[in-house]
């Protein structure tokens, strides 16, 4: 695991072209790159409310563009009922739900009025974002596909304002589907 996340990283880097000594001081080659976020969640199917945290690599863009591909790392908490908040490692003592995601997807900037190579120089702007990918439910020990579309508001500082659904499907017959929404913020390193 640890070869592949080095090897996305390493793509990451070489995909955006020439590093020199001046670019990594002004934060050219990591600039807008990595984002990490905190959410509130509401799952639907359960009626209780949760928590969400994520981390997002924005790929750099190879050409004039208003849209990033991305990877997301996220993990979802709902607690139980009946049990404390932060039960996550309880060996089903409780009916809490931790899962765990994966994604890939792409992210399109509204108001990209500088069409720029690299970070977000626009000012504010608005987006969407798209990702799906595939999910560890604790629960129940079960894997399934996830998607988790995103509408968001980004500010030239750095921090993300966004909106979001989660979704998990069950493949097998027993077990529920996630379906969860969310709102949080994000900041951009």
């Amino acid at each position: 695991m640890k070869k592949v996340i080095y090897l996305v990283l390493l793509s990451s880097l070489l995909y955006q072209g020439k590093v020199t000594a001046q670019s990594w001081r002004q934060g050219g080659v990591l600039e807008d790159r990595l984002a990490i976020g905190l959410a509130a969640n509401y799952n639907t199917g359960e009626a209780r409310f949760g928590i969400s945290g994520h981390a997002k690599w924005l790929f750099p863009p190879r050409y004039r563009t208003s849209g990033r591909f991305l990877i997301t790392g996220k993990i979802t908490h709902t607690p139980d009922s009946t049990g404390g908040f932060f039960t996550v490692f309880d060996q089903g003592k409780y009916a809490n739900i931790t899962v765990a995601h994966l994604m890939g997807g792409y992210r399109y900037y509204f108001y990209d009025t500088y069409q720029y190579i690299g970070p977000v120089t626009g000012g504010d702007q608005f987006f969407v974002e798209g990702n799906a990918g595939v999910s560890y439910i604790g629960y129940d020990m079960s894997v399934g596909p996830a998607i988790n579309p995103v509408v968001g508001f980004s500010a030239e500082f750095g921090l993300e304002f966004t909106l979001g659904y989660q979704g998990v499907l069950a493949l097998q017959r027993d077990n529920k589907s996630l379906h969860l929404v969310e709102v949080g913020f994000t900041y951009r390193f």
